[in-house]
């Protein structure tokens, strides 16, 4: 019996990697092309630095150098960082002129409204979308490295494809120690000693992708397994440990 101890151990370990995770972004606010809610938004530059923000577990909101953005008097307004209005009327360059260059850039790609009916009005103060800048002054936009994401023009499809922007991927380091006894020639017991995600690392899941909900827009809000209904060890939780004695016959 005493011999045993130096025979029967075994070591385990399991390494789980995933890529950066595709996340579908759409408006489930705001009816944008006119034919109901979900559209994408356009973006303007590279997806490089959204994808280096999106899917923490903090809110983006609170990045450093800003995230979202608004005029005054905009959806935007209050949740994210306002500024005042500039001159001029609604859809004009000048009227957005306090917002970051690159949503004013993106405000002026996305062009005019090709929806029959949707015009700049005769006010001044129009916040139909009617084209790029009167839409970005009537919502905001999103602002990372240069890039911007910003609504389309009413009537308009937006042209971020699905999957566009990636979020954090995931990467687990399961171990296990076992030792076995030997019994009798048919019984055996075997003591387990297991251990998940082993390095503790967090993981996310459960991505807010409204773009039209900036305090959560890009926040990861929960692990993998909570985010899958089944809160237990294993399956991207926070590392857990386990003792187990089982009997072989």
């Amino acid at each position: 019996m005493p011999g045993q101890l130096l025979e029967g151990w075994a070591v385990n370990t399991s390494i789980n990697v995933i890529s950066s995770i595709p996340i579908l972004f759409s408006d489930t606010t705001d009816d944008l092309t006119g034919s109901g809610l979900g559209s994408p938004w356009n973006l303007y530059g590279p997806s490089t630095p959204f994808n280096k923000i999106v899917g923490g577990a903090g809110s983006p909101l609170a990045n450093s150098g800003g995230w979202c953005y608004g005029v005054a008097g905009s959806k935007f307004a209050g949740q994210c960082i306002t500024v005042p209005d500039g001159t001029g009327t609604i859809g004009s360059s000048t009227y957005v002129s306090n917002l970051p260059a690159a949503c004013q850039a993106a405000a002026a790609a996305a062009g005019a409204s090709t929806a029959a009916g949707i015009t700049s009005g005769t006010t001044g103060t129009d916040p139909s979308g009617y084209n790029g800048y009167a839409q970005l002054a009537t919502i905001g936009c999103y602002e990372a490295g240069g890039s911007a994401m910003v609504p389309s023009a009413q009537g308009n499809y937006g042209n971020m494809y699905p999957g566009e922007i990636r979020g954090k991927g995931a990467a687990l380091l399961n171990a296990s120690v076992t030792k076995s006894f030997r019994i009798k020639e048919r019984v055996t017991t075997q003591f387990r000693f297991e251990i998940f995600n082993l390095l503790n690392r967090t993981q996310y899941s459960g991505v807010g992708t409204n773009f039209a909900s900036p305090s959560s827009f890009g926040l990861a809000s929960n692990t993998p397994d909570v985010s899958h209904g089944n809160s237990v060890v294993g399956s991207g939780g926070p590392r857990e440990m386990q003792l187990a004695l089982r009997f072989e016959f």
